[in-house]
């Protein structure tokens, strides 16, 4: 993106925001889901996937956000205006092959894109509805697995027929839809102000009744597995905002503003979010977090392997502390060891125990590291001999060390 394209950008985002929004635009918003819902398909098989819906006037910019997301992730991007395709055009055209009994379909073309944005969803069947709630369920379409990634845009109006009002229906397809999508408002005070700023035009408009019925709509909490993605989601926003650097207490403000600034449409969200980082879990959540980061040093920022080692030293088996320490040791500067050794000399005075094996078991992985470290570090023939000596009784120990500082 160019210098004056995040000019524009910043402009634009002076839009108008839901409640508590952290002045984000629809399609970061919408980046953010699709980012998630690409870690949970690796790492959280389990959980239903919400998908991010675009939801505006005609006009309000919704195919411009879909483009210019995928340009930004560089993936591509296929359209299919929904009002314009039949169900076969979606879930493929069935045939009967020769030779065999057996019905078999086409595979359609959207398939082979990295986002499939299907726009008019308000304006689609409920024939059509029903092929795409299938592929959303199962991400297989007729035993093919879908990887590309799925966006939607729907129109909603003041006359006529209300997208929004169906969603809170009870009948059963529009409450399945009400299940998979994350409600994004695209409004067109966005549209109006891009162009004021594309071509220097300053004037001002008045709030548009779509805009205000996109602030004010509300959808309660009915579902469970929306409440896990919310709770999945806001846990794996927190910790990428801990890999960044960022500070804990910082960081929990951040992600519970974008959550709720994403979530805002749903009754009790506030709450939802304040009991998801109460202190209980929150601990227990950290903790099972910096285990996970010191099994695996490797794949973290040395920030984050650094502040995980200082804040349980004690839990841990003497294997992660001290793969992870080595590690640490090996990559950091002079200042930053003795910030490490001065942090974790803190922590230790106050738990008074170091890892949860006993003293033979840390004594091991203690003279392995070091013998390892002296070796990349500092070599000389007595290192070398003592390093040689340390191998040979503690094979084991010093290839794990090894294999993690390599």
């Amino acid at each position: 993106m160019s210098k004056i394209e995040e000019k524009k950008e910043k402009e634009t985002k002076e839009a108008t925001q839901t409640p508590g929004e952290q002045q984000l635009t629809p399609e970061e918003k919408a980046e953010l889901i699709l980012q998630f819902n690409e870690y949970a398909v690796q790492n959280q098989i389990d959980i239903k996937l919400l998908y991010p819906c675009l939801v505006g006037r005609a006009g309000s910019g919704k195919s411009s956000r879909a483009i210019k997301l995928a340009k930004k992730l560089n993936k591509s991007i296929r359209i299919v205006i929904l009002s314009q395709m039949l169900p076969e055009d979606i879930g493929g055209i069935p045939y009967v092959k020769k030779d065999e009994n057996k019905t078999q379909y086409t595979v359609p073309e959207w398939v082979n894109y990295d986002i499939i944005f299907f726009d008019e969803l308000d304006k689609a069947r409920e024939s059509k509805l029903a092929v795409i709630l299938s592929v959303l369920s199962e991400r297989q379409l007729h035993g093919m697995e879908i990887t590309g990634q799925f966006l939607f845009g729907a129109q909603e109006s003041i006359n006529g027929a209300s997208f929004l009002e169906r969603l809170l229906e009870a009948e059963e397809i529009y409450e399945a839809l009400a299940r998979r999508l994350v409600i994004i408002p695209c409004s067109i005070e966005d549209a109006f102000k891009y162009i004021s700023s594309k071509y220097k035009v300053s004037f001002q408009i008045s709030e548009d009744e779509i805009t205000k019925k996109l602030k004010e709509f509300r959808m309660p909490l009915k579902f469970p597995p929306l409440l896990e993605y919310i709770i999945v989601f806001s846990k794996w926003l927190f910790q990428r905002k801990l890999e960044t650097n960022e500070n804990e207490q910082e960081a929990i403000e951040k992600v519970k503003n974008i959550t709720k600034s994403i979530f805002y449409y749903i009754e009790g969200i506030e709450q939802i979010i304040e009991q998801i980082f109460v202190s209980d879990s929150y601990e227990d959540e950290m903790n099972a977090y910096y285990k996970r980061v010191l099994k695996n040093p490797k794949q973290y920022p040395l920030h984050t392997v650094a502040k995980a080692l200082v804040s349980i030293p004690h839990i841990v088996s003497a294997e992660e502390f001290y793969k992870s320490f080595a590690y640490l040791y090996y990559h950091f500067s002079v200042d930053e060891r003795k910030l490490l050794f001065e942090k974790l000399y803190e922590r230790l005075s106050e738990v008074l125990e170091l890892t949860t094996d006993d003293e033979v078991t840390n004594a091991r992985w203690f003279i392995a590291s070091w013998s390892i470290i002296a070796k990349k570090l500092q070599t000389s023939k007595e290192i070398e001999e003592i390093y040689r000596m340390v191998k040979e009784y503690l094979p084991e120990e010093t290839k794990k060390i090894e294999e993690v500082i390599e």
